[in-house]
């Protein structure tokens, strides 16, 4: 159950968002008709899913905590 003051919070923030590739976003994420949906891949966004692959796979990628913790900075700012 969300309380109220995280979901106030985030309509807070949801309303301070200037950029509409983000707005759209949370747009499709919201939508009640996802699983309806079918996600279109560009070649550019399959040639970025591919190179992470391979960097996991050479023991490249970045620990979740970390990640985690980058995430909720940016979310800060």
């Amino acid at each position: 159950m969300i309380r109220t003051k995280q979901r106030n919070e985030l309509i807070e923030k949801i309303k301070n968002i200037q950029d509409p590739k983000v707005i759209e976003e949370i747009y499709r994420l919201l939508d009640i008709n996802v699983d309806e949906s079918v996600y279109k891949l560009t070649n550019e966004q399959k040639k970025e899913i591919d190179q992470a692959k391979d960097e996991i796979n050479r023991g490249e990628g970045i620990p979740s905590e970390q990640v985690d913790t980058e995430f909720d900075g940016w979310l800060k700012e």
